[in-house]
């Protein structure tokens, strides 16, 4: 999406003035930032006077007929005369230089619909109070693409004077190398852009503490990925690993920390068997929560990808067990939430990417029986992909979907593998378990088997002794080891716990020669959590909240995430929906709090070219939302009902303010889901949205079936008529203008 967007950048730099003091960065930031932006056109106005600013800005107006990104940036001397004024290089003549509103006036009017105004000069804050005269501009010349963002970036707060190179300083580091790798804020190296909203958010975040002025940072609209990432790794676009897989291989392990990956070689083996078989078939890989599943076939997974397996040889390169080979796996998917038609979608996209599927001879994938038909070509033709599927337990109502209208057939012409725990068969239809959908012979690698179990014990064993090695002299790694492996036949979820417990035994060390140290040691995944939680730091930007449960309830709104996770929009949304008026308005400086606070427990991704975040374990999303109390109803969950009325409102604000269904991606692909998930009511509040747009009826249907399918699941036949009629009369209204949604019928 961000390769085909114009881009302008309007930079205006003066370090020369005559009667104000020299500025000798300000020339200097600007040429940086232009340089380090990659934007070739319009090269930028340096030492202008007051006569060739209005030139420069007014050529802008209409610039961008089709849409795109401006960056803004001024770098100079700036004062307050009835608003923000920038001085002009000629301010012997015309002192009071130009207005910042006129100033940006021709480039608001240039149709951009996406525009970073950054303004580096003495009492910089003061145009951060122009958002209302910019969105009144953008309405009165509507840009091409609805899709509309304007975020003003002031160097000081309104009352404070600006140092000279301090902004561009910490901007151009940004720009170079990213936020810093211990920061709050992380950007997505398998992203090519960032968006408005992640550069200024890590400017705030990275600004030095004690600098004598603070910059201000306001924003509003729906964001897009248009500005060059730093971090972006090409090469590792064509088999991006999922982060679920490659944070569980590597053992819990900071990005800084070596691979604690320990252990597990005669099942690392065998999955690397299945990998070099060149055989199509069916390989599940099951096992209690928290025993490893993830990380022995992300292991794998993590050591066909070539960026992170050079991570990981660099770290460890005698490796204990079999090499799989570079770009050996071709697809790697966490099912968490998705569709059979999503999954599909997912691993087309990185077929396609990995050359196993020709981008000429396929189609953009739009269902399971598609991508299918495109494997089964390929396979033909000599090809045996190889795919990787983890957490279809994790898929909710859609996981006995998956596996048997996806992935049994899937595996006809391709190695299919598969981590997952076993679910018993959908209440009141009776059939199979999981498991036996997805092998009837059963899983091949089942961790719970006796011996499996056994060396299980001291893999964990060797797991926390590695991670806790020098750590702290006063922590004997041993007695910890003994602690946590003593207990490790009954406690639940021995891998996770050990995880969670050797991460904060890294940042807060014990004394383990002191009586009682045990009771110092979480024994388990619920202690863990709420350890981790009583400790959170009090943040610098609010001083309402009762910290624990302020972190707990941002986390908890995680829980709800669909796909790859949640956009930070749609994640505030949720969270301010859950709090129930308990807090004020969640912003993202909350979410980068708690991402710092407790981000073990969470995960950042990718999706659509934007960074949302999850959940690290499924686990710990059944103890942030236990099962119902009322297990024999359906659609009672009052939370379903919040999370759905936050998603389906701000989607309804979006719609009016004239943005199109599509252009949201999360609420695009996920909010019929949420509306079903609610029940009827949820559904019925969709079916007001599709008439704004008509797009969402076929969201309308699915949703409606989901109902029906729920309903029937709990043996209410009669309730499970109105919403199966409803899908079914929309789909032959579809189909009867497009035949692409004749399928939807069958």
């Amino acid at each position: 999406m961000g390769e085909d967007v114009p881009r302008l950048f309007a930079g205006v730099g003066i370090s020369n003035y005559v009667n104000h003091s020299t500025l000798p960065q300000a020339v200097a930031d600007v040429e940086a930032v232009h340089k380090l932006l990659r934007i070739p056109e319009r090269t930028p106005l340096l030492d202008p006077d007051k006569d060739s600013v209005g030139d420069f800005v007014g050529s802008l107006h209409g610039a961008m007929p089709d849409g795109g990104l401006i960056v803004f940036m001024w770098s100079g001397h700036g004062k307050l005369d009835g608003g923000l004024r920038l001085i002009t290089a000629d301010d012997d003549t015309h002192p009071d230089g130009v207005a910042f509103t006129e100033a940006i006036r021709p480039l608001v009017k240039s149709r951009a619909h996406q525009l970073l105004f950054m303004v580096d000069v003495c009492h910089a804050g003061e145009a951060a109070t122009s958002m209302e005269m910019i969105r009144a501009l953008v309405n009165d010349v509507p840009p091409a693409d609805d899709r509309v963002w304007a975020g003003v970036l002031a160097s000081c707060q309104q009352v404070e004077t600006a140092r000279d190179g301090l902004f561009g300083e910490v901007l151009t580091r940004l720009l170079t190398r990213g936020p810093s790798e211990d920061g709050v804020i992380k950007w997505p190296s398998g992203s090519k852009f960032i968006s408005g909203e992640e550069l200024g958010s890590a400017l705030l975040s990275e600004w030095p503490e004690e600098a004598s002025q603070r910059p201000r940072f306001s924003r509003d609209g729906l964001q897009l990925a248009l500005i060059p990432n730093p971090l972006f790794k090409p090469e590792l676009l064509p088999a991006r690993i999922v982060e679920h897989l490659l944070l569980a291989a590597r053992g819990g392990a900071d990005e800084g920390e070596a691979s604690a990956f320990t252990g597990r070689v005669a099942e690392v083996n065998q999955v690397v068997g299945w990998v070099r078989s060149e055989e199509p078939g069916m390989h599940v890989v099951t096992g209690a929560p928290g025993t490893g599943k993830s990380a022995i076939l992300g292991r794998v997974v993590s050591l066909s990808d070539a960026g992170e397996r050079c991570r990981l040889l660099s770290s460890d390169p005698s490796l204990a067990h079999e090499d799989p080979g570079e770009r050996s796996v071709h697809a790697a998917v966490h099912v968490r939430g998705l569709t059979a038609d999503q999954t599909a979608q997912r691993i087309h996209a990185q077929l396609v990417a990995a050359g196993v599927l020709d981008p000429e001879s396929t189609r953009e994938c739009r269902n399971v029986n598609q991508f299918l038909g495109d494997v089964e070509a390929a396979f033909h033709d000599g090809g045996v992909p190889v795919v990787a599927v983890d957490g279809v337990d994790e898929a909710r109502g859609e996981a006995f979907d998956i596996a048997s209208g996806l992935l049994v057939p899937l595996s006809r012409w391709a190695t299919v593998m598969v981590a997952t725990r076993n679910l018993n068969p959908p209440t009141g239809e009776g059939g199979e378990f999981l498991i036996d959908a997805l092998s009837p012979t059963g899983a091949e690698l089942d961790l719970a088997d006796p011996g499996i179990a056994a060396q299980g014990v001291l893999d964990l064993r060797e797991y926390i002794l590695r991670r806790l090695s020098g750590v702290a002299s006063e922590m004997d790694p041993g007695k910890v080891a003994d602690l946590l492996t003593g207990t490790a036949s009954s406690a639940s979820l021995p891998f996770l716990l050990a995880r969670l417990v050797t991460s904060q035994l890294i940042h807060s060390p014990i004394d383990s020669g002191v009586e009682g140290w045990q009771e110092l040691v979480a024994a388990s995944l619920p202690q863990a959590l709420e350890r981790d939680l009583a400790a959170v730091a009090a943040p610098a930007h609010r001083d309402d909240i009762d910290e624990p449960a302020f972190a707990k309830l941002l986390v908890t709104a995680l829980s709800w995430a669909l796909g790859s996770g949640l956009p930070l929009p749609e994640w505030a949304a949720i969270a301010d929906a859950l709090s129930d008026g308990a807090y004020s308005e969640i912003t993202p400086p909350d979410q980068w709090w708690v991402l710092e606070q407790l981000g073990r427990y969470l995960i950042q991704d990718v999706e659509a070219e934007q960074a949302v975040y999850r959940i690290a374990h499924a686990s710990i999303i059944e103890w942030l939302r236990p099962p119902s109390k009322r297990p024999q109803e359906v659609f009672t969950d009052p939370n379903a009902q919040m999370v759905s009325g936050a998603l389906l409102n701000r989607y309804e604000a979006l719609l009016r303010e004239g943005i199109s269904a599509q252009s949201t991606t999360y609420l695009w692909r996920y909010a019929w889901r949420h509306a079903a998930e609610a029940g009827p009511t949820g559904v019925d509040r969709l079916r007001t949205l599709s008439s704004i747009s008509t797009a969402l009826l076929p969201d309308v249907a699915s949703a409606s079936l989901e109902v029906a399918a729920a309903f029937r699941t709990w043996g209410k036949r009669a309730e499970a008529l109105p919403p199966t009629q409803e899908s079914v009369t929309i789909y032959q209204g579809l189909a009867e203008q497009n035949p692409a949604f004749l399928p939807d019928l069958a």
